[in-house]
């Protein structure tokens, strides 16, 4: 009985779908001739334009004259007529010219020759440290002497990147830890020719994290192009980090690494685990106790800006210890209240940075954060160097306030270590 009831109810539903038929390509014959297909973009392409209508303070000059404590000429293509324009048109008095890696010796020279004779009293520049050889005979003697020479040449900071601790090696191959022994001779000199040594350790946060859907900096972690000509012409950025098997320039050799977790898990680079971030910023910190008569900057506000209690403390703890505030608008503005806070109990540890090369519209931006409490607007570098999908809120910083981070306390810096360097060369 079951296989006699099959075949009219079969026949019924084949009988349905053939009436149904007509209809369901009339609707779809609708659909594409008259109804609009939704586009789907990339997910790197996705940028909506916020509907929200909120008070836009726009802020072309900063309110106080700035001394900017970490910008990049060496490779911005600016000449110095052009930097004095920028600085001119955003109130902008004084910049801190700065390299990752390479400025000592016949480098050095030609850098200052280039910005610093050319803009005297506008620009000073920093030098860096040589760490190749670390731990063959007379290295430590011959970078203490490189340094005193640098002096002489007109160098007045020391910039330290993220190399050390993280890619630097010695000569038996093992890792250089920042606080390692062998360097406390460099920054003691450091600190007698009243040379302050600025400090980029470690990286964003989020870079110690698996690269997938929860990671909060996913699009700002893959590769871009860089222009041909460029000191580094191949696909660049964190998910393409460089790891230089020479770290005398011009770099001879280059391995490129596809994830970040390779390069910071030591999956496949290293033979030995990276430390963790915590663990950069710590090695950093005992050189900055072993040394309290050097002025120790922490780039970037000392590299952990989405930490600000972490920093707080360092501060509190380290009276030689201050922080700049380049590539770090990002993080504190999207954490406005406690960025405020911060600012202003720390008003005389904070100095202004911007990164990268002198920018209008970068400057702007910064100026409307540290100005106002207008909302939801670009951070600084935004299009150029994306650190996250989001917006950022102003802190409307008090009027002393701002003239501290803008210009006091950077003068307060290099004016004491000026007078250190007149002491010690005579």
């Amino acid at each position: 009985m079951r296989g006699k009831s099959t075949l009219p109810t079969f026949i019924l539903a084949m009988a349905t779908l053939l009436a149904m038929a007509p209809g369901v390509w009339a609707i779809r014959y609708y659909r594409a001739r008259f109804v609009q297909p939704t586009e789907w973009p990339r997910i790197d392409r996705f940028h909506p334009k916020p509907l929200i209508k909120v008070p836009e303070t726009p802020v072309l000059r900063a309110k106080y004259p700035v001394f900017d404590t970490h910008i990049h000429l060496g490779d911005s293509g600016l000449s110095p007529e052009e930097v004095a324009g920028i600085m001119d048109s955003c109130g902008v008095a004084k910049l801190l010219n700065l390299e990752i890696y390479g400025w000592w010796g016949k480098e050095l020279q030609r850098q200052i020759s280039e910005y610093q004779d050319k803009l005297p009293g506008r620009v000073i520049t920093a030098c860096n440290i040589n760490f190749s050889g670390i731990g063959s005979p007379g290295y430590t003697e011959a970078a203490v002497r490189q340094l005193e020479q640098d002096h002489r040449a007109g160098a007045r900071a020391v910039k330290v990147w993220r190399n050390l601790g993280m890619d630097v090696r010695d000569v038996d191959g093992k890792r250089v830890p920042i606080d390692d022994p062998r360097l406390d001779p460099i920054w003691r000199k450091a600190g007698e020719l009243g040379m302050p040594v600025i400090f980029h350790t470690a990286d964003p946060s989020a870079y110690w994290y698996p690269v997938d859907a929860r990671n909060e900096r996913f699009l700002a972690l893959q590769a871009k192009p860089r222009p041909w000509g460029h000191r580094w012409s191949f696909p660049w950025g964190p998910l393409f980090h460089t790891v230089r098997t020479t770290l005398e320039p011009p770099v001879a050799k280059i391995r490129l690494v596809r994830h970040p977790e390779l390069l910071y898990y030591a999956t496949n680079v290293y033979p030995d685990p990276l430390p963790s971030k915590e663990e950069l910023i710590r090695q950093r910190d005992n050189v900055i106790r072993r040394h309290p008569e050097t002025i120790f900057i922490g780039a970037h506000m000392g590299c952990f800006p989405e930490d600000l209690e972490w920093v707080a403390r360092e501060l509190d703890e380290m009276p030689n210890y201050f922080v700049d505030i380049s590539v770090s608008i990002s993080e504190m503005g999207r954490q406005p209240y406690t960025a405020r806070e911060f600012l202003i109990k720390y008003q005389d540890r904070v100095l202004f940075g911007l990164d990268g090369p002198p920018d209008v519209e970068a400057y702007r931006r910064t100026f409307r954060f540290l100005e106002t409490f207008d909302e939801y607007f670009d951070y600084p570098w935004r299009e150029r160097f994306p650190q996250g999908e989001w917006k950022i809120y102003g802190v409307g910083l008090p009027d002393e306030v701002l003239r501290k981070i803008y210009f006091e306390n950077a003068e307060r810096i290099f004016g004491k270590q000026a007078e250190r360097r007149t002491a010690a060369s005579q």
